[in-house]
């Protein structure tokens, strides 16, 4: 309902509006979690995160550095939604949440978002005697929409640059629902192109302010398997995977065929199908699904951290 004061019928974006909309909550200790915000560049880049903690840990925990959705404009880790799903997350799969706060657009392009988790990763490989619950030897990448597309393509870049981040180790990357475009629409996105949220305007203003000025959807950033910078997959270390696809979703035909290409390159991959789950169906508590999709990804989780 906010969307049409948000991106006005003009294509301009209001960020007034953005954040007026966008109540925050305080990081507190609530539900069995204690949450913490720390800055990591409050120059360059306003760089900060929140962390999330089960309360009762007492001993080191797997990490999951979480990249939040919003199309790449709106929503922070303080965002009530994205504040509770990193609760949900970070009690279900017994680990410590850090929720990135990275740049949004139409202020930022790529890859600016991109370079902020690469900063996180980096400023706790930094300072990791001083983080002693923290088991970085059993790191995952996790994001939703947005976020997703964040994970691959900072996936993509560890991989290829071939960075040393020890003692940190990424055991595996989780994918809900990841914001993955084209110049050619799939017929999942022609079938669902009016959906009251993810619909096709708004991911083509997105399209146009996330990318670098000129680039096609095809762009790298847009679509990993795109003819501008297509990826050697079979060369790179990609870690294990798990894609979460929604059946109402205008991107499951790209969700489906991400896990088919990563496979196909001989990695492993894997997905999570929910019948009739619209994009973000994971933020609404009471959605059926939604309990166990933080199930999920709980196993997928403690099944690398047992076999690490």
């Amino acid at each position: 309902m906010a969307l049409p004061f948000i991106l006005r019928g003009d294509g301009s974006f209001s960020r007034r509006a953005a954040d007026f909309f966008d109540r925050k909550t305080p990081a507190i200790d609530a539900e069995g979690v204690s949450a913490r915000d720390l800055t990591i560049d409050d120059q360059d880049t306003d760089l900060w995160v929140r962390i999330f903690t089960p309360s009762s840990s007492s001993s080191t925990l797997p990490v999951i550095f979480f990249f939040h959705g919003g199309f790449f404009a709106l929503c922070t880790p303080a965002s009530p939604h994205f504040d509770a799903l990193c609760r949900n997350l970070a009690t279900a799969c017994a680990a410590i949440v850090i929720s990135v706060n990275y740049r949004r657009i139409p202020e930022h392009r790529y890859p600016a978002a991109i370079d902020d988790g690469f900063e996180a990763l980096k400023y706790f490989q930094q300072h990791s005697s001083k983080n002693a619950l923290l088991d970085l030897s059993n790191t995952f990448l996790v994001g939703d929409s947005a976020g997703g597309n964040l994970v691959h393509n900072l996936s993509s870049k560890l991989a290829l640059a071939r960075e040393d981040l020890s003692p940190i180790v990424i055991r595996g990357q989780v994918l809900i629902q990841p914001s993955f475009g084209g110049e050619s629409l799939t017929p999942s996105e022609k079938e669902f192109a009016d959906v009251p949220f993810a619909n096709q305007r708004f991911s083509e203003w997105r399209w146009r302010a996330y990318l670098p000025p000129g680039a096609s959807r095809d762009h790298p950033g847009c679509n990993p398997f795109g003819g501008e910078a297509p990826l050697d997959l079979a060369a790179m270390a990609i870690p294990p995977t798990l894609v979460v696809i929604g059946g109402s979703c205008p991107g499951q035909d790209r969700h489906a065929q991400y896990v088919d290409k990563l496979i196909a390159a001989g990695k492993e991959a894997q997905s999570i199908f929910v019948p009739g789950a619209c994009h973000g169906f994971y933020l609404a508590p009471k959605f059926p699904h939604a309990r166990k999709f933080c199930e999920d990804i709980a196993t997928f989780v403690k099944i690398r951290v047992a076999s690490s």
